[in-house]
C-alpha cells in the first residue's frame, strides 16, 4: 500500500469519527484515487450540512422544550393557588392576586 492510500485512509477514518472536522482528501489526478477524492468530499460536504442543520434543529427543539417546562410550571402553580383560595387577576403584563385568608379578610397582592 504505498503513502498516498495510507493518507486516504487516515482522513477517510478521521471524516468517520469529527464529521464536521473539515478533511479533505486530495483530488489530484484523473487516477481511481482522485475520482474517489472527489465523490468522497462531495458527500462529507453534503454530510456537513446536513450535521449542521441537525445541530440548529436540536438547539431550536431544546429552547423550546425549555420554555415549554417553564409555562408548564407556571401554569402548576396558578393550579395549586387557586386551589388554596388565591385568585389572580391579569390585565397585559400585570396580574393582581387575591388571598383568602383564613380570617374571611382578602388581602391583595401586585403591582
Amino acid at each position: 500500500m504505498s503513502i498516498k492510500n495510507n493518507e486516504f485512509i487516515s482522513i477517510m477514518h478521521g471524516m468517520a469519527t469529527n464529521p464536521l472536522g473539515g478533511m479533505k482528501l486530495p483530488e489530484s489526478g484523473d487516477d481511481k484515487l482522485g475520482i474517489v477524492a472527489r465523490a468522497f468530499n462531495k458527500m462529507a460536504d453534503s454530510v456537513r450540512v446536513l450535521a449542521r442543520g441537525l445541530e440548529e434543529k436540536t438547539a431550536e427543539q431544546e429552547r423550546s422544550t425549555r420554555e415549554i417546562k417553564t409555562l408548564a410550571r407556571h401554569n402548576n402553580l396558578i393550579l395549586q393557588a387557586n386551589s388554596e383560595g388565591i385568585d389572580g387577576v391579569g390585565s397585559g403584563e400585570k396580574t393582581t392576586f387575591i388571598f383568602r385568608c383564613r380570617s374571611g379578610h382578602d388581602r391583595l397582592a401586585g403591582p
